[in-house]
């Protein structure tokens, strides 16, 4: 790819270095965020790499940075339409740059667990992946490795460990409450609720420290939309059902 008129080969490359530190850095500090079903497959893919490669600790963490960078963060960055993570599929120069940043990702990950010398077909990528490839890096991603491949002491995530995905308002009601009769509606009830990764708790208004319930999202066997109500989503576990309303989130 040819620089554009004005465009600076200098100013391009630290650009991409600094997105390539903040991708690592949110890959590296993610452990405590992996659930611990992941980490127990982990564990066992780990452990199937040690009989195959007795005493090759290298092999082992080349098989767990292949298989969750590969296939799942430099894929998600590649493709992010297909994770979910954007509408639309990027163009141009984002396109371009999530492309290299996926590529830098892989590499990397790669380089930093095993002996193999670090080659590059694009030579002006090179002076770029120096920069992750210092002993600070390699110890990052084999703490992360580490990490996540061991069960022993790990214990699932919760509400607090988790970065919020959207929080507001939702009415909840009871699954036993399959009539829609004035009653029901008088006895709903306005909740606070904080979406996470791995659950929704709720409360009965933000300021409370302790929540009043918490649906775990691995519970829920249905999802679906409330008719001729916007904005209104029904969610449903084998103990309870709610309504949970997007039009008040923060």
């Amino acid at each position: 790819m040819k620089l554009k008129q004005g465009d600076s080969l200098e100013s391009n490359k630290l650009n991409l270095i600094v997105y390539g530190e903040i991708a690592f850095s949110r890959v590296v500090d993610s452990s405590h965020r992996c659930p611990l079903v992941l980490r127990e497959m982990f564990s066992d893919l780990r452990e199937l790499a040690r009989q195959h490669f007795p005493g090759r600790e290298d092999i082992q963490r080349l098989v767990l940075s292949s298989f969750i960078i590969m296939r799942f963060f430099a894929a998600a960055l590649m493709n992010p339409k297909s994770f979910g993570l954007k509408r639309d599929q990027p163009e141009g120069v984002v396109c371009r740059t999530l492309v290299l940043l996926s590529k830098i990702l892989q590499r990397l990950s790669n380089c930093v667990v095993s002996a193999n010398s670090l080659t590059e077909k694009e030579p002006w990528l090179s002076s770029v992946l120096e920069r992750f490839t210092d002993e600070q890096h390699r110890l990052a991603m084999l703490k992360f490795l580490n990490a996540i491949s061991m069960t022993e002491n790990a214990t699932d995530v919760n509400c607090e460990n988790l970065s919020v995905v959207r929080d507001g308002f939702f009415i909840e009601r009871k699954i036993r409450e399959k009539r829609r009769i004035l009653r029901n509606l008088v006895n709903q009830k306005r909740r606070y609720v904080v979406l996470t990764e791995n659950e929704i708790c709720w409360q009965k208004t933000k300021a409370d420290a302790e929540p009043k319930g918490r649906m775990r999202l691995q519970e829920v066997n249905q999802i679906e939309p409330v008719v001729d109500a916007k904005n209104v989503f029904r969610i449903a576990s084998p103990d309870c059902e709610n309504s949970i309303s997007g039009t008040e989130h923060r």
